[in-house]
């Protein structure tokens, strides 16, 4: 079982909408309302390749009634943490003649540390067990960096499997805490290096500066150009087949999702890296993030092609 954690959820509002660009008036083609956040979407594709996750992290208002409703009727367990703020909304509006996507994200609620003392001891119940814990996505407002990094202690004190998939602080402080896997892009990787990271040899230098930093993993991932994974016995890069992307959103956390699923079922790493570009990329051919057909998933995952990087 993986206990996928999102501090920060949202209600995503996916508007299709052709040819967009800012400044003038469309109509949708399509509009879909999903429960969203990186571990939701993770989660998502987790269960489609079915490795049983649960869905935990703080809800609350109007928009956190429709986000528990919305993750049972994706049939995914849960284990939130109410609070007394509202959920945030995200609109996504998708151009599936561009294969491109714009994301406008609330900033979301504003937590304590009380909140945080509750969202540990829900964590800590449902990871009783699992042997996986992926802490994912943003932190909400007011949320004390040192209960993250207590939550992530106790986990790995508890013997749990973690991978963190986020930025900013939250990934700096992640970083200095030993035994961890790491998800990181290119954008967020670069930040951290401080160069660019967009070519596979790039990220394959970042994913080994970062992995000098206490990680047992780094998995860096590139969108369309695959990604590139780090540990202790070598680098490894995978590469996706080209395609008609329709909409690209969640595919970094349908990757997540399925590289700790292979990860979980004792596959490689060449392995869990081609379950997770399969999945990333069998999430951008369909709307909604972390969805995606078990079909699509299949015949990509035998047409991705794995690497090992030298130097």
């Amino acid at each position: 079982m993986i206990v996928c954690v999102t501090p920060n959820p949202t209600v995503d509002v996916t508007m299709v909408v052709p040819q967009f660009h800012a400044g003038e008036v469309f109509r949708t083609a399509t509009t879909l309302v999903t429960a969203g956040g990186k571990g939701i979407n993770a989660a998502r594709a987790i269960n489609t390749l079915g490795v049983r996750a649960v869905a935990a992290g703080f809800l609350g208002g109007v928009n956190g009634q429709k986000m528990q409703e919305m993750v049972a009727g994706d049939a995914i367990p849960s284990a939130w943490t109410w609070i007394s703020g509202e959920t945030r909304s995200c609109i996504i509006i998708a151009d599936p003649e561009l294969g491109q996507a714009t994301v406008i994200n609330e900033a979301g609620p504003t937590v304590s540390a009380a909140d945080w003392e509750r969202l540990r001891a829900d964590v800590q119940s449902a990871a009783e067990e699992a042997q996986t814990v992926c802490l994912n996505g943003s932190l909400p407002q007011g949320s004390p960096i040192a209960a993250y990094e207590e939550l992530i202690r106790w986990l790995l004190g508890a013997g749990k499997t973690v991978w963190v998939d986020t930025s900013g602080k939250s990934l700096q402080a992640a970083l200095g805490i030993a035994g961890l896997g790491i998800k990181v892009n290119g954008a967020e990787a670069g930040e951290i290096v401080g160069r660019s990271v967009k070519s596979v040899q790039e990220a394959a230098e970042a994913a080994r500066a970062l992995l000098e930093r206490g990680p047992h993993s780094v998995v860096l991932t590139l969108g369309a150009a695959g990604a590139v994974m780090a540990n202790r016995e070598g680098v490894w890069a995978v590469r996706p087949p080209t395609i008609k992307a329709i909409d690209p959103v969640g595919s970094g956390d349908s990757f997540l999702g399925g590289l700790v699923a292979g990860l979980s079922r004792g596959g490689s790493a060449e392995e869990a890296l081609r379950t997770g570009a399969a999945a990333g990329a069998a999430n951008a051919l369909i709307l909604g993030a972390g969805y995606f057909h078990r079909s699509d998933f299949d015949d990509l995952f035998g047409r991705c092609t794995v690497e090992r990087v030298s130097g």
